[in-house]
């Protein structure tokens, strides 16, 4: 527990801000791909700030970031079955137990959101070459009837 002021900040304020940081990571994964998909649909003009940022974040580096944290949460997690293994699977001390097993959640759960929305975000950066329409013989675009 951390006291501010005349407030005393514990658990309660440990799983808000650990909802609202999941919240967070998951509203600027949604931007980055929206702005993503937004371009290369021609709906927003090129953005060459955008553009470097997406340099940067290589789907090699995003999941390498991604896997390294999702790795932290995952050991943290072991770590947390561990120490409740040494207990016997019996209670455990809710103060320290809580506060790693929430951190090791998020962190399995944030890394694993990059590197899902790292090669998300590959594939709608794929130039994907489409077939220029052809008209039938008949003047119609396209028939979807299949014999």
């Amino acid at each position: 527990p951390r006291a501010v002021g005349h407030s005393v900040l514990d658990l309660q304020a440990l799983v808000f801000t650990t909802l609202a940081m999941l919240a967070g990571a998951q509203a600027l994964w949604f931007a980055v791909l929206a702005k993503s998909v937004a371009i290369s649909e021609g709906l927003l003009p090129e953005d060459s700030r955008f553009r470097r940022f997406l340099e940067i974040a290589s789907l090699e580096r995003v999941v390498a970031v991604g896997g390294l944290i999702l790795l932290l949460g995952v050991g943290g997690l072991v770590l947390a079955v561990v120490r409740w293994a040494q207990a016997d699977f019996g209670p455990l001390d809710i103060q320290s137990s809580l506060r790693s097993t929430l951190v090791a959640s998020a962190l399995a759960f944030l890394g694993l959101q990059a590197v899902l929305c790292g090669f998300l975000l590959s594939l709608v950066r794929m130039q994907v070459r489409r077939a220029p329409v052809v008209p039938s013989p008949t003047g119609a675009q396209g028939s979807d009837d299949v014999s």
